[in-house]
Order: C-alpha cells, then sequence, then structure tokens
C-alpha cells in the first residue's frame, strides 16, 4: 500500500508538470505582425503547405471580432482567395497597422495555422484584405469562409 501511495504520488506531480510545462502558445485567428527572431515574446509557427518558418508577435492586430464578412474572391489572373472585410473598429486598427508596419510583413492565422503571410504596401484605409495562396482549392476556401463567417455570427 507505501509503494500505491508512492505510485500515486509520483503520478501526480507528472500530470501537474506536463500541464504546467511549456506548450506552444495557441494564438487565435487573424492577423499578426511578423517580428524578428531575437524577440523574447514571440510566437514560431511554420507556414502551411512549406517549410518557411515565421516568428509572430503574439498579440494579433485583428481577430475575429473585427470582421464583418468573409467571402470568396477570383483574382486577375484565375486564382480564388477570401477577402476578410472587417467591421467599424477593425478598420481602425487594420488601418493603424498598416500604417505603422508598411514594406514589413504580416501573417494569417486560421486554427493557429499560419496560412498566409504577405508585404504591406501601404496604408490601408478600408478596411479589406485579402488572403491567397496557390494551394488554395475551391473546397478549402468555402470551409474556412464559412467557419470564418458562422464564428463572426456568433460573437
Amino acid at each position: 500500500m507505501k509503494y500505491l501511495n508512492y505510485v500515486v504520488v509520483l503520478l501526480f506531480f507528472g500530470f501537474i508538470a506536463s500541464c504546467t510545462s511549456d506548450k506552444v502558445q495557441k494564438i487565435e485567428t487573424g492577423w499578426y505582425y511578423i517580428v524578428e527572431k531575437e524577440r523574447t515574446d514571440l510566437v514560431e509557427r511554420i507556414k502551411i503547405n512549406t517549410q518557411d518558418t515565421f516568428y509572430l508577435n503574439p498579440i494579433p492586430i485583428v481577430t475575429i471580432p473585427h470582421f464583418k464578412e468573409v467571402i470568396i474572391y477570383s483574382g486577375m489572373v484565375g486564382n480564388e482567395g477570401l477577402q476578410v472585410i472587417m467591421n467599424e473598429e477593425g478598420t481602425k486598427l487594420w488601418a493603424n497597422a498598416t500604417k505603422l508596419y508598411a514594406r514589413n510583413y504580416m501573417g494569417f492565422v486560421i486554427d493557429d495555422e499560419l496560412i498566409h503571410v504577405q508585404r504591406i504596401a501601404a496604408e490601408n484605409l478600408y478596411g479589406t484584405t485579402t488572403v491567397n495562396e496557390k494551394w488554395f482549392d475551391k473546397t478549402y476556401l468555402e470551409e474556412i469562409s464559412e467557419k470564418l463567417n458562422l464564428l463572426i455570427t456568433q460573437g
């Protein structure tokens, strides 16, 4: 019985240690600044369908509560993508972020996966952004837009 108590105690402390160990920080769906690796508060992600590693500021720029709608659009060269339309608060946040981070990179995360990285050309006052990758197919875009729009309506 004495040994059983030791085993129970060891299992308990093992469980506690596993719960408090350094786990990968999960981040919510939205746009994030890409930052230098030297920062201590960064979140490391490998961009989906690549081997490219990026480092994100863990504080999001805009997330689901800042989105008004997500639609599928057709690009000029035949590629389809997502257009994220911001609400009023999101539009202001996006304008400030794109002004601050022009000529730098931002990443778009869905379900804790980095799916898109883009260089910000200039300040965007319109409250819209696009997300497009060559690997996106119609099924993926339909599933993601449906999921994001459902999250938007749920508030």
